[in-house]
Protein backbone atom coordinates (compact mmCIF):
# COMPACT_ATOMS: atom_id res chain seq x y z
CA UNK A 1 0.00 0.00 0.00
CA UNK A 2 1.11 3.50 -0.70
CA UNK A 3 2.22 5.57 1.60
CA UNK A 4 0.36 9.18 2.83
CA UNK A 5 1.24 12.05 1.70
CA UNK A 6 1.89 14.85 4.08
CA UNK A 7 -0.95 17.39 3.53
CA UNK A 8 -0.58 21.31 3.03
CA UNK A 9 -1.40 21.81 6.58
CA UNK A 10 1.55 19.83 7.91
CA UNK A 11 4.17 21.00 5.39
CA UNK A 12 3.03 24.71 6.76
CA UNK A 13 3.23 23.39 10.61
CA UNK A 14 6.75 22.12 9.34
CA UNK A 15 7.83 25.03 7.47
CA UNK A 16 7.45 27.06 10.58
CA UNK A 17 9.06 24.64 12.46
CA UNK A 18 12.31 24.99 10.03
CA UNK A 19 12.11 28.84 10.26
CA UNK A 20 12.28 29.19 13.87
CA UNK A 21 15.94 30.27 14.80
CA UNK A 22 17.73 27.73 16.65
CA UNK A 23 18.62 28.44 20.22
CA UNK A 24 14.75 29.78 20.43
CA UNK A 25 13.53 26.63 22.41
CA UNK A 26 9.84 27.60 21.38
CA UNK A 27 8.10 24.55 23.43
CA UNK A 28 10.89 23.59 26.84
CA UNK A 29 9.82 20.93 28.50
CA UNK A 30 11.97 21.19 31.53
CA UNK A 31 9.94 19.92 34.03
CA UNK A 32 8.62 16.74 32.36
CA UNK A 33 12.23 15.51 31.43
CA UNK A 34 13.24 15.89 34.61
CA UNK A 35 10.66 13.63 35.68
CA UNK A 36 11.79 11.16 33.13
CA UNK A 37 14.72 11.16 34.68
CA UNK A 38 16.94 13.47 32.65
CA UNK A 39 20.25 14.95 34.28
CA UNK A 40 20.21 18.78 33.67
CA UNK A 41 22.54 18.68 30.41
CA UNK A 42 20.31 15.89 28.80
CA UNK A 43 17.19 18.28 29.80
CA UNK A 44 19.28 21.27 28.06
CA UNK A 45 19.98 19.41 25.41
CA UNK A 46 16.09 18.22 24.33
CA UNK A 47 15.46 21.64 25.25
CA UNK A 48 16.61 23.12 22.37
CA UNK A 49 17.08 20.12 20.24
CA UNK A 50 13.61 20.48 18.16
CA UNK A 51 15.33 23.60 17.16
CA UNK A 52 17.87 21.86 15.26
CA UNK A 53 15.60 19.03 13.77
CA UNK A 54 12.40 20.47 13.33
CA UNK A 55 11.00 17.20 11.94
CA UNK A 56 11.10 13.11 12.71
CA UNK A 57 10.15 10.43 11.02
CA UNK A 58 9.44 6.82 13.01
CA UNK A 59 9.89 3.94 10.41
CA UNK A 60 7.82 1.32 12.53
CA UNK A 61 8.17 -2.49 10.99
CA UNK A 62 4.82 -4.06 11.92
CA UNK A 63 5.93 -7.23 10.13
CA UNK A 64 4.64 -10.97 11.11
CA UNK A 65 7.81 -11.46 13.07
CA UNK A 66 7.09 -8.45 15.55
CA UNK A 67 4.91 -11.31 17.04
CA UNK A 68 7.87 -13.33 18.69
CA UNK A 69 8.00 -12.83 22.23
CA UNK A 70 11.86 -12.16 22.47
CA UNK A 71 11.62 -8.60 23.70
CA UNK A 72 11.42 -7.31 27.20
CA UNK A 73 9.06 -5.03 28.86
CA UNK A 74 10.51 -2.53 31.10
CA UNK A 75 8.57 -1.17 34.37
CA UNK A 76 9.76 2.29 35.74
CA UNK A 77 8.86 2.68 39.22
CA UNK A 78 7.72 6.10 41.07
CA UNK A 79 11.80 5.83 42.52
CA UNK A 80 13.72 5.25 39.25
CA UNK A 81 14.23 1.73 39.29
CA UNK A 82 13.39 -0.67 36.54
CA UNK A 83 12.29 -4.42 36.54
CA UNK A 84 11.59 -6.35 33.00
CA UNK A 85 9.49 -8.94 31.68
CA UNK A 86 9.56 -11.16 28.35
CA UNK A 87 7.35 -9.93 25.80
CA UNK A 88 6.41 -9.78 22.37
CA UNK A 89 9.30 -7.59 20.13
CA UNK A 90 6.13 -4.95 19.18
CA UNK A 91 5.05 -4.77 23.34
CA UNK A 92 8.76 -3.79 23.67
CA UNK A 93 8.68 -1.10 20.61
CA UNK A 94 5.56 0.21 22.21
CA UNK A 95 7.46 1.20 24.99
CA UNK A 96 9.30 3.16 23.03
CA UNK A 97 7.12 4.63 21.03
CA UNK A 98 4.88 5.15 23.94
CA UNK A 99 7.60 7.57 25.29
CA UNK A 100 8.80 9.30 22.13
CA UNK A 101 4.99 10.01 21.63
CA UNK A 102 5.30 11.80 24.90
CA UNK A 103 8.13 13.99 24.51
CA UNK A 104 7.39 15.01 21.46
CA UNK A 105 3.78 16.63 22.74
CA UNK A 106 5.43 17.77 25.53
CA UNK A 107 8.61 19.27 23.20
CA UNK A 108 5.93 20.39 20.68
CA UNK A 109 8.59 18.24 17.99
CA UNK A 110 6.99 17.66 14.99
CA UNK A 111 7.27 13.57 15.03
CA UNK A 112 5.56 11.28 12.13
CA UNK A 113 4.98 7.64 13.22
CA UNK A 114 4.65 5.25 9.75
CA UNK A 115 4.18 1.65 9.92
CA UNK A 116 5.11 -0.53 7.04
CA UNK A 117 1.73 -2.03 7.07
CA UNK A 118 -1.61 -0.93 7.15
CA UNK A 119 -3.33 -1.99 10.21
CA UNK A 120 -6.51 -2.64 11.75
CA UNK A 121 -8.39 -0.41 13.89
CA UNK A 122 -5.93 2.58 13.28
CA UNK A 123 -3.88 4.98 10.95
CA UNK A 124 -1.22 3.95 9.16
CA UNK A 125 0.92 6.98 9.99
CA UNK A 126 0.11 9.62 13.06
CA UNK A 127 1.23 12.92 13.48
CA UNK A 128 2.08 14.10 17.21
CA UNK A 129 3.70 17.40 18.18
CA UNK A 130 2.22 20.07 15.75
CA UNK A 131 -0.50 20.94 18.19
CA UNK A 132 -1.10 20.11 21.48
CA UNK A 133 -3.41 17.63 22.60
CA UNK A 134 -3.50 16.26 19.09
CA UNK A 135 -2.28 12.47 18.02
CA UNK A 136 -1.42 11.14 21.40
CA UNK A 137 -4.97 8.92 21.69
CA UNK A 138 -4.44 7.95 17.54
CA UNK A 139 -0.72 6.76 18.28
CA UNK A 140 -1.86 4.76 21.15
CA UNK A 141 -4.01 3.13 18.63
CA UNK A 142 -1.22 2.65 16.23
CA UNK A 143 0.51 0.71 19.15
CA UNK A 144 -2.79 -1.38 20.31
CA UNK A 145 -2.97 -2.90 16.55
CA UNK A 146 -1.62 -6.21 15.56
CA UNK A 147 1.47 -6.66 13.53
CA UNK A 148 0.66 -8.37 9.97
CA UNK A 149 2.20 -8.63 6.86
CA UNK A 150 5.60 -8.54 5.48
CA UNK A 151 8.82 -5.51 5.45
CA UNK A 152 8.34 -2.93 2.55
CA UNK A 153 11.09 -0.70 3.84
CA UNK A 154 11.71 0.01 1.05
CA UNK A 155 8.87 1.63 0.29
CA UNK A 156 8.46 3.33 3.13
CA UNK A 157 12.08 4.70 2.91
CA UNK A 158 11.12 6.33 -0.64
CA UNK A 159 7.80 7.95 1.12
CA UNK A 160 9.69 9.38 3.14
CA UNK A 161 12.58 10.49 1.21
CA UNK A 162 10.17 12.28 -1.21
CA UNK A 163 9.03 14.11 1.98
CA UNK A 164 11.89 15.55 3.28
CA UNK A 165 12.87 16.86 -0.07
CA UNK A 166 9.74 19.22 -0.50
CA UNK A 167 11.57 21.26 2.31
CA UNK A 168 15.36 20.06 2.01
CA UNK A 169 16.07 23.44 0.58
CA UNK A 170 14.52 25.34 3.41
CA UNK A 171 16.70 22.61 5.92
CA UNK A 172 19.51 23.50 4.06
CA UNK A 173 18.96 27.25 4.33
CA UNK A 174 18.82 27.34 8.16
CA UNK A 175 21.52 24.51 8.96
CA UNK A 176 18.96 22.11 10.25
CA UNK A 177 18.47 18.80 9.58
CA UNK A 178 14.91 16.19 9.49
CA UNK A 179 15.32 12.51 12.13
CA UNK A 180 14.66 9.40 10.33
CA UNK A 181 14.93 6.49 12.60
CA UNK A 182 14.22 3.17 10.89
CA UNK A 183 12.78 0.73 13.74
CA UNK A 184 12.66 -2.99 12.37
CA UNK A 185 13.44 -6.75 13.37
CA UNK A 186 14.57 -7.87 10.14
CA UNK A 187 15.95 -7.29 6.29
CA UNK A 188 13.48 -5.11 3.50
CA UNK A 189 11.09 -7.61 1.47
CA UNK A 190 11.06 -5.44 -1.45
CA UNK A 191 14.28 -4.59 -2.46
CA UNK A 192 18.31 -3.56 -1.78
CA UNK A 193 17.67 -0.88 1.19
CA UNK A 194 21.16 0.22 0.59
CA UNK A 195 19.84 2.19 -2.76
CA UNK A 196 17.11 3.54 -0.76
CA UNK A 197 19.07 5.04 1.76
CA UNK A 198 21.65 6.42 -1.03
CA UNK A 199 18.57 8.74 -1.65
CA UNK A 200 17.32 9.60 1.71
CA UNK A 201 21.09 10.73 2.74
CA UNK A 202 21.62 12.93 -0.34
CA UNK A 203 19.46 15.31 2.01
CA UNK A 204 19.81 16.84 5.19
CA UNK A 205 19.03 13.67 7.47
CA UNK A 206 20.54 12.10 10.35
CA UNK A 207 19.57 8.57 10.05
CA UNK A 208 19.27 5.92 13.03
CA UNK A 209 18.32 2.08 12.70
CA UNK A 210 16.60 0.73 16.22
CA UNK A 211 16.89 -2.38 15.82
CA UNK A 212 13.86 -4.89 17.42
CA UNK A 213 15.72 -8.21 17.96
CA UNK A 214 18.81 -9.91 19.05
CA UNK A 215 19.62 -12.00 16.13
CA UNK A 216 23.13 -11.98 14.96
CA UNK A 217 22.33 -12.16 11.50
CA UNK A 218 20.18 -8.85 11.78
CA UNK A 219 22.89 -7.13 13.32
CA UNK A 220 25.46 -8.23 10.33
CA UNK A 221 22.66 -7.22 7.55
CA UNK A 222 22.52 -3.82 9.22
CA UNK A 223 26.09 -3.16 9.84
CA UNK A 224 26.97 -3.89 6.22
CA UNK A 225 24.40 -1.62 5.40
CA UNK A 226 26.00 0.71 7.72
CA UNK A 227 29.50 0.34 5.86
CA UNK A 228 28.15 0.80 2.89
CA UNK A 229 26.23 3.98 3.54
CA UNK A 230 26.95 7.34 2.22
CA UNK A 231 26.30 9.39 5.35
CA UNK A 232 26.57 6.25 7.61
CA UNK A 233 24.34 5.31 10.52
CA UNK A 234 23.52 5.15 14.00
CA UNK A 235 22.62 1.69 14.97
CA UNK A 236 20.95 0.97 17.92
CA UNK A 237 20.41 -2.44 19.83
CA UNK A 238 17.59 -2.47 22.55
CA UNK A 239 18.50 -0.89 25.98
CA UNK A 240 20.48 -3.99 27.44
CA UNK A 241 22.39 -5.16 24.70
CA UNK A 242 23.13 -1.39 24.10
CA UNK A 243 24.60 -0.97 27.53
CA UNK A 244 26.35 -4.17 27.54
CA UNK A 245 28.46 -3.02 24.32
CA UNK A 246 29.08 0.68 25.50
CA UNK A 247 30.16 -1.02 28.42
CA UNK A 248 33.20 -3.02 26.45
CA UNK A 249 34.80 0.26 25.30
CA UNK A 250 33.55 2.89 28.48
CA UNK A 251 32.78 0.94 31.35
CA UNK A 252 32.65 4.08 33.34
CA UNK A 253 29.56 5.21 32.61
CA UNK A 254 26.39 4.11 33.49
CA UNK A 255 24.59 3.63 30.14
CA UNK A 256 20.82 3.95 31.27
CA UNK A 257 17.08 3.96 29.52
CA UNK A 258 16.99 7.77 29.34
CA UNK A 259 20.05 7.99 27.45
CA UNK A 260 19.13 5.84 25.11
CA UNK A 261 15.70 7.53 23.98
CA UNK A 262 17.94 10.95 24.04
CA UNK A 263 19.83 8.65 21.43
CA UNK A 264 16.82 7.36 19.20
CA UNK A 265 15.42 10.94 19.70
CA UNK A 266 18.04 11.91 17.46
CA UNK A 267 20.72 13.81 19.49
CA UNK A 268 23.35 14.91 16.80
CA UNK A 269 26.04 15.30 19.21
CA UNK A 270 28.86 12.87 17.64
CA UNK A 271 29.74 11.87 20.98
CA UNK A 272 26.66 9.94 21.45
CA UNK A 273 27.29 7.86 18.49
CA UNK A 274 30.93 7.12 19.61
CA UNK A 275 29.68 5.58 22.55
CA UNK A 276 29.29 2.15 21.45
CA UNK A 277 31.73 2.00 18.34
CA UNK A 278 35.04 2.55 20.97
CA UNK A 279 37.00 4.33 24.02
CA UNK A 280 36.06 7.80 24.18
CA UNK A 281 39.06 10.27 24.51
CA UNK A 282 39.88 12.09 27.71
CA UNK A 283 38.54 15.40 25.96
CA UNK A 284 35.31 13.53 24.27
CA UNK A 285 35.02 12.22 28.19
CA UNK A 286 34.88 15.73 29.43
CA UNK A 287 32.96 16.35 26.30
CA UNK A 288 30.39 13.88 27.37
CA UNK A 289 30.37 15.01 30.92
CA UNK A 290 29.40 18.26 29.93
CA UNK A 291 26.37 17.11 27.08
CA UNK A 292 25.40 15.36 30.66
CA UNK A 293 25.33 17.99 33.45
CA UNK A 294 25.04 21.52 31.67
CA UNK A 295 26.84 23.94 29.07
CA UNK A 296 28.14 26.10 31.92
CA UNK A 297 31.07 23.48 32.75
CA UNK A 298 32.53 23.96 29.67
CA UNK A 299 33.78 27.15 31.64
CA UNK A 300 34.79 25.20 34.88
CA UNK A 301 35.67 21.63 34.29
CA UNK A 302 39.40 21.16 34.08
CA UNK A 303 41.32 20.03 30.82
CA UNK A 304 41.83 16.16 31.39
CA UNK A 305 45.09 16.73 29.30
CA UNK A 306 46.28 19.45 31.41
CA UNK A 307 44.76 18.28 34.44
CA UNK A 308 43.52 14.67 34.72
CA UNK A 309 43.39 14.66 38.63
CA UNK A 310 42.00 18.30 38.60
CA UNK A 311 39.50 16.85 35.82
CA UNK A 312 38.77 13.65 37.76
CA UNK A 313 38.33 15.42 41.44
CA UNK A 314 36.18 18.02 39.36
CA UNK A 315 33.89 15.30 38.18
CA UNK A 316 33.51 13.54 41.57
CA UNK A 317 32.36 16.31 43.12
CA UNK A 318 29.90 17.06 40.54
CA UNK A 319 28.67 13.75 40.77
CA UNK A 320 27.96 13.57 44.91
CA UNK A 321 25.70 16.72 43.77
CA UNK A 322 23.98 14.45 41.18
CA UNK A 323 21.01 11.39 41.84
CA UNK A 324 22.26 8.03 40.95
CA UNK A 325 20.79 6.56 38.14
CA UNK A 326 19.08 3.16 37.87
CA UNK A 327 22.21 0.60 36.04
CA UNK A 328 20.78 -2.19 34.30
CA UNK A 329 23.21 -4.37 33.82
CA UNK A 330 23.86 -4.14 38.02
CA UNK A 331 20.40 -3.76 38.45
CA UNK A 332 20.76 -1.38 41.47
CA UNK A 333 21.17 2.16 41.07
CA UNK A 334 24.83 3.79 40.43
CA UNK A 335 26.52 7.33 39.74
CA UNK A 336 26.12 7.87 36.29
CA UNK A 337 30.20 8.01 36.09
CA UNK A 338 32.83 6.17 37.66
CA UNK A 339 36.32 7.71 36.25
CA UNK A 340 37.91 5.45 38.49
CA UNK A 341 36.60 2.02 37.49
CA UNK A 342 37.37 3.55 33.40
CA UNK A 343 41.16 3.96 34.66
CA UNK A 344 41.10 0.11 35.42
CA UNK A 345 39.02 -1.15 33.11
CA UNK A 346 38.31 -0.79 29.45
CA UNK A 347 39.22 3.18 28.61
CA UNK A 348 42.45 2.86 31.06
CA UNK A 349 44.58 4.46 27.93
CA UNK A 350 42.13 7.11 27.90
CA UNK A 351 42.12 7.78 31.56
CA UNK A 352 45.58 7.16 32.38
Amino acid sequence: MAQPVLTAAALEEISAAIARPVGSKAHCASEFLKKEGLPPGLVEEMDGLTDETPMRFWIIDNSDSMRKKDGQHLEVAEDGSISSTPCSRWAELADTLRWHGAVAEELQAWTQFRLLNAAMGCQQNITVGAKKGVGLGSLEKLIGSEPVGETPLVAALKGVTAEIAKVSDALVKASKVAVVIIASDGEPSDGDVRDALFELQKLPVAVRVRLCTNSADVLGFWNKVDKTSAGGLDILDDVHNEAKEVAKGNNWLTYSLVLHHVREFGCTKKVLDLLDERSLQPAEIREFIVLLFGSHLNATLPDPGADMMGFIKATTDLLAAEPPIWNLTQKKKTAWIDLKRGRRGSASCALS
